[in-house]
């Protein structure tokens, strides 16, 4: 998962409930560290046979997770920009092409070397993985995980895998080719005129030509893009959303966690996950619901939001090397019935490893770049 991420994914710089102020919407930080461990959940329940639903759960915590993080993205990308824009000598509300490179440089620092160095720890901790004894617990798809992360030998597949060009290191780098793709596009999407709506349907029009094949499937690598549309039109439409009462607030949300499940139970594509998790989103954003704001802005739940792209990065490598090194150890504890008792339990365990791994990513990567992109961006570019 987020990806997740805005000038960074951490650092959220949007308003509270109008577009005229630049500071932190705190709680969206929890609900990306809620989508990380989705993804976690998802992992640590897929490596284990007899977990009834798994495919649904695959979809609710796995795909939905990646879905919203990149809604987050977008949406915080957006109100980045428009507020670097506002601190310029531009007119509210517009962006000058002038001002991508220095955003693309930005946005390098802030997502790679985070990337690299994840890429090598997957790498590292590859290296102690052993044959997976067989215990009848561990699912195809975990097997392959660990099987494809061993196969990796040479300078050349380990130049590939830092290239993002082959991911057996670590499988939920895809998300960051997209995140990747995503940034790219979303300042030249902000050049279009705001105020005339052909040009956004237009863009909505090509989304759906191209994103789905002749037999109605989506294609992998753009259907999940059209998530950072619908988060661009989220930026689009906040500064004019009303929130509701908070006892409306309740209904609504409820209503869209009721047809987001309604769409898992049906099978929807990215497309359609990407709007009614949108439509969520946009309840979240001012969240005008005391109880879960107070939850959301819990200080376990935050400090989870802002390590959540490190966390997301190398939390698959570590629950696989958990799950191996208990095969070995302790098997005892992977045969326990249910099988979802085990599954937890690698759950709770990849957690307590990779939170410290995580925090400590934050401080020693994903800040010192995110500085030195800032930094680079402004003496490459001063007049931006």
């Amino acid at each position: 998962m987020h990806a997740v991420s805005s000038s960074d994914l951490t650092d959220s710089r949007v308003s509270g409930t109008s577009s005229a102020a630049g500071h932190r919407i705190a709680h969206l930080d929890a609900l990306r560290g809620i989508a990380a461990l989705g993804v976690c959940l998802h992992h640590a329940l897929y490596s284990f046979h007899g977990i009834p639903g798994n495919e649904y759960i695959y979809r609710m915590a796995g795909e939905s997770a990646v879905v919203f993080f990149f809604l987050l993205s977008s949406f915080v990308l957006c109100r980045s920009i428009d507020h670097s824009s506002r601190n310029s000598s531009l007119q509210a509300g517009s962006i000058s092409v002038a001002a991508i490179p220095p955003y693309y440089v930005k946005r390098f620092f802030r997502i790679y070397p985070a990337v690299l160095v994840a890429v090598l720890l997957a790498a590292l901790v590859a290296l102690y993985y052993r044959e997976i004894p067989d215990l009848g617990t561990a699912t195809p798809w975990f097997r392959e995980q660990v099987a494809k992360a061993r196969s990796v030998s040479g300078l050349m597949p380990y130049l590939m895998n830092v290239l993002l060009l082959d991911r057996r290191l670590d499988p939920p780098l895809w998300t960051i080719i997209i995140e990747l793709m995503g940034s790219f596009l979303l300042p030249w999407l902000m050049l279009l005129p705001r105020r005339r709506p052909l040009p956004l349907l237009l863009v909505a029009a090509l989304f759906f030509c191209f994103a789905y094949r002749i037999d109605g499937s989506t294609r992998y690598w753009l259907a999940p893009l059209f998530a950072f549309y619908i988060g661009y039109l989220i930026h689009l439409v906040e500064p004019f959303f009303l929130a509701p009462t908070p006892r409306k607030t309740k209904l609504l949300l409820a209503f869209g966690i009721a047809l987001w499940l309604f769409s898992i139970w049906h099978e929807f594509n990215y497309i359609t996950e990407s709007i009614i998790l949108g439509a969520i989103l946009m309840l979240l954003i001012p969240c005008n619901w005391p109880g879960l704001l107070t939850l959301l802005n819990s200080r376990p739940l935050r400090f989870l939001g802002m390590i959540s792209f490190s966390f997301y990065l190398i939390n698959l490598p570590i629950l696989l090397l958990s799950y191996v090194m208990l095969a070995h150890l302790m098997p005892k504890l992977l045969v326990i019935q249910p099988s979802i008792l085990p599954a937890l339990l690698l759950f709770l365990l990849s957690i307590v490893v990779t939170v410290p791994i995580a925090a400590l990513f934050r401080r020693c990567v994903e800040l010192p770049f995110n500085r030195l992109g800032h930094l680079l961006a402004r003496r490459c570019f001063p007049t931006s």
